[in-house]
């Protein structure tokens, strides 16, 4: 499974969550994630962030960007596509 490594921003994916107006809890849940991982994610702690995958990301995107408004949307894919290089 692709990794991020430690250049993702958790906070993006804070962001994400909030505006999706998903707690912590729900958010882990519906991942099959801990509470606690979900913490770690969004405080960017190395050792989670260097094991973060992409079928992660791409689960929370796809869980929020339903929830979110137009801008939310644009300014996560803006940032996808800066930290992809595309």
């Amino acid at each position: 499974m692709a990794k991020l490594g430690l250049e993702f921003d958790g906070s993006e994916l804070k962001k994400l969550r909030t505006d999706a107006k998903l707690t912590q809890e729900e958010m882990a849940e519906l991942l099959g994630l801990s509470r606690i991982t979900i913490v770690k994610i969004e405080k960017n702690n190395p050792s989670t962030m260097k094991a973060l995958s992409w079928k992660t990301i791409t689960e929370w995107q796809a869980l929020c960007l339903d929830r979110v408004g137009e801008e939310r949307k644009r300014s996560f894919k803006q940032y996808l596509k800066r930290i992809l290089h595309l």
